[in-house]
């Protein structure tokens, strides 16, 4: 397999996309056409399909799955961990390798797509301490009004954290904003399923 760390950081591509056959498939691509969902898909599980089902319907448009490379919380994925995450993805879904752990350099790169997450990502939008040099609301707010003016738009599906569901209705969105953000209603989507849940499970068998 090619070795896609090296190409990111080496090669200094930007970002690569991937065909079902994990072929890169970088040029002629209409991104205003996709719903990209990002994550770490570690593993992919019946949740993820679930939701994205459901993104497609809400956003009418076909989908992309998207891995970066860096997290904001998490260690950065070394070769073997980034293979074999996207050899899940394998003759079923077309995937995206980036190296941008922030939605503000996502939406750059794929100007105009709609990006599915889960409500606990939703929240984290608009939470300071995800922001290091950020220290008002009212930035967010400055900040999020880019990735509008690139035509981005956010596909929101409730989960259960820590007890609660949290949904597109679990905050208060400025007006100025609200366009942006599409919620799954919840008797379309509500999962319980997570990877940190499959993982336990299989640590546990």
């Amino acid at each position: 397999m090619i070795d896609f760390i090296s190409k990111l950081k080496i090669e200094k591509y930007e970002f690569l996309h991937l065909d079902e056959n994990l072929k890169i498939r970088n040029f002629n691509v209409e991104y205003e056409k996709y719903i990209i969902f990002p994550g770490s898909f570690n593993p992919l599980h019946e949740g993820h399909i679930e939701l994205l089902l459901c993104g497609m319907f809400v956003s009418q448009k076909k989908p992309v799955f998207e891995i970066s490379i860096s997290n904001v919380s998490k260690p950065d994925l070394n070769t073997n961990e980034l293979k074999e995450r996207i050899l899940q993805f394998k003759g079923l879904y077309e995937i995206l390798i980036t190296d941008e752990p922030t939605f503000f350099e996502k939406s750059r790169l794929f100007k105009g797509a709609d990006f599915l997450i889960g409500g606990d990502t939703f929240m984290r939008l608009f939470d300071m301490n995800f922001y290091p040099d950020i220290n008002s609301k009212n930035k967010i707010s400055d900040n999020l009004k880019k990735l509008n003016e690139n035509g981005t738009r956010f596909i929101i599906g409730g989960r259960n954290v820590d007890g609660e569901f949290v949904d597109i209705n679990s905050l208060e969105i400025p007006n100025d904003l609200e366009d942006m953000f599409v919620g799954i209603p919840q008797d379309v989507f509500d999962s319980n399923i997570s990877s940190n849940k499959i993982r336990k499970q299989m640590k546990d068998n």
